[in-house]
């Protein structure tokens, strides 16, 4: 599979992902500026235990393959700051698209996730295993205005990021090939 490069997106995640490994990886708050009305944050220094931090597989009556927690950096990061996450309740559906709510009681209780309007599509990424606890989600096609993003997530644990790597790999390359092939 051949990956398509935006604008030094893929050279800058790269420099990014040296300089983070050799430093040991990331630190600092979990908090963003993004949207998120509300929320907890955290800080990655800090012990935590949560119920349900890991990610759990239950194929479910929703369509849910997967769903935990992960900690998702904000879109409005300033670089030369230390990165800031908040906390989210990631869910992984069987048609390939990743929602993310405040909490687990806000998915079981049906609320609206918080990306309703726009969910991430697996089968526009390429998933990609930053730091023993980061993976990235890298834009495969750059003409698509509404997916320039690259979304970086953190996981409590290494076990768990494994988990998550998996199972977004394996929605998306099946989502991949189910999409219609243009000529």
């Amino acid at each position: 599979e051949r990956d398509t490069k935006c604008s030094g997106d893929m050279a800058n995640l790269n420099d990014d992902v040296a300089r983070r490994a050799g430093s040991g990886g990331f630190g600092g708050n979990l908090e963003e500026d993004d949207g998120d009305e509300g929320g907890m944050d955290y800080d990655l220094d800090d012990d935590y235990t949560a119920d349900g931090a890991g990610g759990s597989l239950a194929i479910q009556g929703d369509g849910t393959v997967f769903a935990g927690f992960l900690f998702k950096r904000g879109v409005h990061h300033i670089p030369g700051r230390t990165a800031s996450y908040k906390r989210r309740y990631f869910v992984l559906s069987s048609t390939a698209r990743l929602w993310y709510y405040y909490s687990w009681e806000d998915h079981e209780l049906d609320q609206r996730p918080i990306n309703h309007r726009r969910p991430i599509l697996l089968h526009q990424y390429n998933v990609r295993q930053a730091t023993p606890l980061v993976l990235k989600l890298v834009p495969k096609d750059c003409a698509d205005a509404s997916n320039k993003r690259i979304w970086e997530l953190r996981a409590a644990n290494a076990a768990e990021l494994t988990a998550w790597v998996h199972m977004l790999t394996e929605q998306a390359s099946d989502a991949t090939a189910k999409q219609p092939a243009f000529a």
